[in-house]
């Protein structure tokens, strides 16, 4: 059955069909993700998480130089690429000699499509998906069904401390689950297979808030897990409303977003409970975790990082990340930029929890394009300004000209009118700090992506002149 056909079924029946829908699919994944090796592989990654430093690129560098191997004899891209830069895979002797290979663009991929997929490997058994597509172009993916198992493993081993598999869980991502034709609630749906409750993230709002706390008091989720903005809102919204919930979950798992930490201590204060992210991909290239010590750390059995810089300031350094895939040999990523920034601090050991360096403070990614200003200099996020502002519930800028940038705003509870709006603008002034006429709007609801990822950025200059 297509997925057009699913989705026809699906919007055209009542919600208890619906719920068995999202069940059998949620068996389905279960099968694909988890196999008689489970343990085993969580194994792997629980001990290579407190690898030394030498141990972990010693990894590295075994799993780099068999990649090399493979990709230039298996995978017809890497094959004319090795061969146009004079490239050979022996020539792959230490970590330092992985950047002689030319870096992967998303248009690269999209452009060499199954040209990437290596030989001996069945197109129809391998499986597809999408990447988020924050920018509006999502990228076909794909795995084979032993990378998918060490993702999982992985996945359960890192970003999901302190909860178990069959613990019942909420999520807040973007999938569409309600159909357009239903009016009024519930805004969720139930997936037994996997005990888990869907919330809906495009039906959230001050109307419906209360709906969606009433039912986590009923479900009683262990732990929630979704979009870091979509979370954040949850909260926000439940305050606003004077709602304090009956039931704190043991956890809650930010991911896909880039989480402020005004973010971070919303959610924590109205649900009473931990918040921990965690940042990784549909291409399965890299994975970066919070850890108890209270810093994030890259997962060096998941994949080699590089770190591109892009700013310096003191011991810290803002840079683009550069990601290859250990898990992945039916479609292997070499050097994949994926459009990424992260600030980080080089040291060999974190002083608290002993792990390889280096120490990750912020993950700056996923919030959109890149604002441009009159003299070329590009702003990949807006974080640093967001977080000192006041009374506003969400915030997105819009660029349609070099000297011309409207911020679109969500006013909060306790905004103050022309005062706090002046505000607003006097931030992005001072932290620009170019001739930019900023002019701010007031909105009652920033639109999602299609895949319901909230861009704090989006510019809509000519595609002619590059935004990142």
């Amino acid at each position: 059955m297509s997925l057009d056909i699913k989705r026809l079924v699906y919007d055209h029946s009542p919600i208890w069909w619906q719920n068995f829908m999202c069940t059998v699919a949620g068996h389905m994944r279960v099968r694909v993700r988890y196999d008689k090796l489970f343990e085993q592989r969580r194994r792997f990654f629980r001990e290579a998480g407190r690898w030394s430093l030498d141990e972990s690129e010693a990894y590295q560098l075994e799993k780099l130089q068999h990649l090399a191997r493979h990709a230039y004899e298996q995978v017809g891209y890497y094959r004319r690429l090795f061969d146009q830069v004079k490239l050979k895979p022996q020539d792959i002797r230490k970590l330092s000699d992985w950047q002689k290979i030319p870096t992967l663009s998303k248009d690269d991929i999209r452009c060499a499509g199954e040209d990437l997929i290596a030989s001996g490997y069945n197109i129809k058994k391998l499986a597809v998906s999408q990447s988020g597509g924050s920018t509006g172009m999502p990228m076909v993916c794909y795995h084979d069904r032993e990378c998918l198992a060490d993702v999982y493993a992985s996945f359960w081993e890192y970003h999901r401390p302190g909860v178990k598999r069959s613990d019942p869980y909420a999520t807040f991502q973007g999938m569409v689950l309600i159909p357009q034709s239903q009016k009024g609630g519930p805004y969720w749906r139930m997936n037994k297979a996997m005990n888990q409750r869907l919330y809906s993230i495009f039906h959230l709002s001050e109307e419906t808030v209360s709906q969606y706390i009433e039912d986590i008091n009923r479900f009683k989720p262990v732990y929630f897990a979704g979009y870091a903005n979509s979370l954040y809102l949850l909260a926000k919204l439940a305050e606003e409303a004077g709602i304090v919930p009956q039931w704190a979950p043991k956890a809650v798992f930010s991911t896909s977003e880039q989480l402020l930490s005004s973010y971070k201590k919303t959610i924590e204060r109205v649900f009473r409970t931990k918040v921990w992210d965690a940042y990784s991909q549909a291409e399965a290239c890299g994975s970066i975790s919070e850890y108890e010590c209270g810093y994030y750390h890259y997962d060096r059995a998941y994949g080699y990082m590089e770190f591109k810089d892009k700013e310096a300031k003191g011991t810290r350094h803002v840079a683009e990340i550069i990601c290859t895939g250990f898990l992945n040999d039916a479609w292997p990523l070499l050097r994949y930029r994926v459009g990424d920034l992260v600030e980080y601090e080089m040291v060999e050991t974190c002083p608290k929890c002993g792990r390889s360096g280096p120490i990750i403070h912020e993950i700056r990614g996923r919030t959109g394009d890149v604002l441009i200003t009159p003299s070329g200099r590009r702003f990949p996020h807006i974080s640093l300004i967001v977080k000192n502002l006041r009374g506003v519930r969400q915030l997105q800028v819009l660029q349609k000209a070099r000297e011309a940038i409207t911020i679109r705003y969500v006013p909060a509870e306790d905004f103050q009118g022309n005062k706090d709006e002046k505000f607003i603008i006097e931030s992005f002034q001072k932290a620009v700090n170019e001739p930019i006429n900023w002019t701010a709007e007031k909105v009652s609801k920033i639109p999602r992506t299609q895949n319901g990822k909230f861009l704090s950025i989006i510019n809509e200059l000519d595609k002619s002149e590059p935004s990142g």
